[in-house]
């Protein structure tokens, strides 16, 4: 069960601040409503366009809610709760348009809600098998979903309820997803990570060593950040490297998912502590703690950064 298996990232802050002179790709808007596509769905031309003012999304499973926090805030209090259409939540995703997507293992859906708002405007519920684990929206609005026993990646296009590609994975289970600037998938598989090319029908292992409990996977400044929920302790790679030149285990104690706020501020959920904290650049002690939470599984924030 992911619950025991995975989480909290408890991050790694430090080093994205100490890199951030990599170089970054520019990505292109999404726009995840086609002509044909549902009018319930949230289409990102109409969408609101993300807020200035940073928001931190936390997927609670015990209590099925999702809730929204001011993470600039000195000592964060929720600002809403999502309730309506959640149900287990484990992974939760942002679009360029501030649009949220949640991956429910109790309905074995995604719930989608614009900007803002804490009603679902669409619903892709076929073809997601047993426990929707992860979800990533990529640069055009394709939604990835991995589910966990049946061990697929399932893409759907924006606005449609069926999915128009499958990829099975041969070993491992997918807990995490995440796009680079390239619109190339990574998943992080416990002890893998595969990398799933732009346009590609088949996910390559990109035989990483270090890895054992991979949960967890972000990017910041083309550097690429696995959290080893197992291991305590998250590795960073840089670019085409098998092996991490860098690796963060202060203070750690079952890192999981994990998002930037800021291209300098590194949130990450902690699912043995129950809270989420965020670091600085060059901070290794969190300058911010949310407790009392019940059991966090995901994070995502707003605006999307550029990884």
């Amino acid at each position: 069960m992911k619950a025991t298996l995975q989480h909290p990232t408890l991050v790694f802050l430090t080093v994205a601040f100490a890199f951030a002179g990599c170089n970054n790709a520019s990505q292109s808007s999404v726009v995840p409503g086609g002509a044909n596509a549902p009018t319930g769905f949230a289409d990102a031309r109409h969408a609101p366009q993300p807020s200035p003012s940073p928001k931190l999304y936390v997927a609670e499973e015990a209590t099925s809610t999702i809730v929204v926090f001011d993470p600039t805030a000195p000592s964060p209090t929720p600002q809403a709760v999502i309730t309506k259409g959640i149900s287990r939540p484990w992974g939760i995703a942002i679009d360029r348009a501030a649009n949220l997507y949640v991956a429910n293992e109790g309905t074995r859906t995604v719930t989608v809600y614009r900007a803002g708002q804490t009603k679902p405007s669409f619903q892709i519920d076929s073809g997601l098998g047993d426990i929707p684990a992860a979800v990533a929206v990529d640069s055009t609005g394709n939604v990835f979903v991995s589910t966990v026993r049946h061990r697929e990646i399932v893409a759907f296009h924006p606005g449609h309820k069926h999915a128009y590609q499958s990829v099975r994975l041969i070993k491992g289970t997918p807990f995490a997803l995440a796009f680079d600037a390239g619109d190339n998938l990574f998943i992080a598989d416990q002890k893998y990570v595969y990398e799933l090319p732009r346009g590609a029908t088949k996910a390559i292992d990109l035989g990483l060593s270090g890895l054992d409990g991979a949960d967890g996977i972000a990017f910041s400044n083309g550097l690429m950040y696995v959290t080893n929920y197992t291991l305590n302790d998250v590795l960073v790679y840089k670019p085409g490297a098998r092996s991490p030149f860098l690796k963060l285990s202060a203070g750690m104690y079952g890192p999981g998912s994990s998002t930037f706020v800021k291209p300098d501020e590194f949130f990450q959920v902690n699912h043995i502590g129950y809270n989420v904290e965020g670091f600085k650049r060059r901070q290794l002690k969190p300058f911010v703690t949310i407790s009392g939470l019940n059991n966090p599984i995901g994070v995502a924030s707003t605006p999307l950064q550029n990884p």
